[in-house]
């Protein structure tokens, strides 16, 4: 690979219980948008569309 992607997110006080700790279910969220924010700087365009252009449904998606 010829770069280095780095996606950076702020956790906000929503994302965390009184105690200041992330909610677990929280996590997936963040790894699929970093996975998708990945695959569009790879992809060179919004990942969702990219991929359904080459005919493979995306890990994840709105529902309709």
């Amino acid at each position: 690979m010829d770069s280095a992607f780095v996606h950076r997110r702020r956790i906000l006080f929503g994302d965390c219980d009184p105690g200041g700790i992330m909610y677990t279910p929280r996590v997936t969220h963040f790894v699929i948008e970093a996975s998708l924010d990945f695959l569009s700087d790879r992809l060179g365009g919004p990942a969702e569309r990219r991929m359904f252009e080459m005919g493979v449904a995306p890990p994840a998606r709105p529902a309709p």
